[in-house]
């Protein structure tokens, strides 16, 4: 059983265990945090909007503040290279890098025509890659220098920038959709089929090469590399935009949105669980997983907040694993009845609930302690629409979700 399933039950099932998630990681000072990243030396950087770039160990909830030669504090990017170089996108002032892990800053902005900064990502060759308010750039000798990679690409705000493991570049925009780029920016293709907004805000992309865009009105999921996009975020109730994604050791997915807070999947988006318990500023800029497991969210106004658990405390002593054997339900398709069938190995407190593709609790099932065997549930769809249903089972120790289909 995967690690992340656990972790997902926990908070799921937070008010079961009385547990926040989040905890205040005591800062940055000025609030706003606009993006998190970490180095190989266990450092955590927060960019700030209006404060610069702030500093802490990833075992201390203490920060720095790290502006000297920093001409701009309104950062709106970070990124770091394998050399430990560090980048700052700055709102008006370009770029700044840092070579001694933000301890001093300097101006990286030769060649730049537009100095606003909304994206910044580094490529498996090397390559650094900017998002500016018009284009994208590119450098290829560490930011001394940058020229445009704009062959294919529309003048408009680069707002989120990813790369892949075989070096495609994928650039989100404001209004124009989202292009990928297989030659390291010399020429992009529109790759947004699918999406229906063309706002598109973040895109991300696991170690698996499944790619997630965000959208003012949806997440989507592509596993063809871009050519096509699926909107995937049953389990969403939050209309806000996605702001931001990460992805943990177990490739569990996390996203943050700007009003929502933030959610988790673990199953490459199929479902979601939102994990806010704890969390009191819920407009989310940033979120990053660090070295240790530990999950950081940046928020808008309130700082940065960091899990209280990592992926293996919660493993480790959480909960013992009870296996829960063939859920599935038939016939499915349906019409108008189904039967959900699951057997558990062990004495549990055993939830089934059904949700429809937003997220809604359409029905209870079971919320009672049973006893070791094999169960069949009748699920009666006749009242409601046709469409895709998600039916979720927990007990002590175990979540899983399956979907459904209700034809009519």
């Amino acid at each position: 059983m995967k690690l992340s399933a656990i972790l997902i039950l926990l908070i799921f099932s937070e008010s079961a265990f009385s547990q926040d998630f989040w905890h205040s990681a005591n800062g940055p000072l000025n609030g706003k945090v606009t993006s998190i990243v970490k180095n190989t030396s266990s450092m955590i950087f927060a960019g700030t909007s209006n404060g610069g770039v702030y500093r802490s160990a990833e075992n201390s909830n203490s920060w720095t503040q790290i502006n000297s030669g920093l001409a701009n504090t309104d950062i709106r990017a970070l990124v770091i290279n394998s050399s430990g170089i560090i980048f700052a996108g700055t709102f008006g002032g370009g770029i700044f890098i840092s070579t001694d892990q933000g301890d001093s800053w300097n101006s990286s902005n030769t060649g730049l025509t537009n100095p606003f900064i909304y994206s910044l990502a580094v490529s498996p060759n090397g390559y650094i890659f900017a998002g500016t308010g018009q284009r994208c750039y590119r450098s290829a000798n560490n930011g001394n220098n940058w020229t445009p990679a704009t062959s294919g690409f529309p003048a408009s705000s680069v707002m989120s920038l990813a790369i892949n493991s075989a070096g495609h570049l994928f650039a989100t925009t404001l209004g124009s959709g989202l292009y990928r780029s297989t030659n390291s920016g010399d020429q992009w293709l529109l790759k947004d089929s699918g999406i229906s907004n063309p706002d598109i805000k973040s895109v991300a992309v696991n170690a698996n090469g499944i790619v997630f865009a965000g959208t003012f009105n949806g997440v989507y999921r592509s596993t063809n590399n871009g050519d096509s996009w699926q909107r995937k975020d049953s389990g969403i109730t939050s209309v806000s935009a996605v702001y931001a994604f990460a992805f943990n050791s177990n490739n569990d997915v996390y996203i943050g949105k700007f009003g929502g807070g933030v959610y988790s999947s673990s199953d490459n988006g199929e479902f979601w669980i939102q994990k806010n318990s704890g969390l009191p500023d819920l407009n989310v800029n940033a979120v990053m997983e660090d070295r240790n497991g530990f999950i950081y969210t940046g928020t808008n106004g309130s700082g940065v907040f960091k899990s209280i658990n990592t992926i293996s405390d919660i493993s480790q002593t959480v909960f013992p694993v009870k296996k829960i054997e063939e859920l599935r339900n038939y016939p499915n398709p349906f019409n108008p009845v189904t039967f959900i069938h699951y057997s558990v190995s062990g004495s549990d407190y055993v939830d089934l609930k059904v949700f429809d593709v937003s997220g809604k609790l359409v029905s209870s099932l079971i919320d009672k302690k049973q006893e070791p065997g094999s169960y069949d549930i009748e699920f009666a769809g006749g009242d409601l629409p046709g469409g895709v249903y998600f039916y979720r089972l927990v007990t002590g120790s175990y979540i899983q979700t399956n979907k459904m289909i209700l034809i009519k």
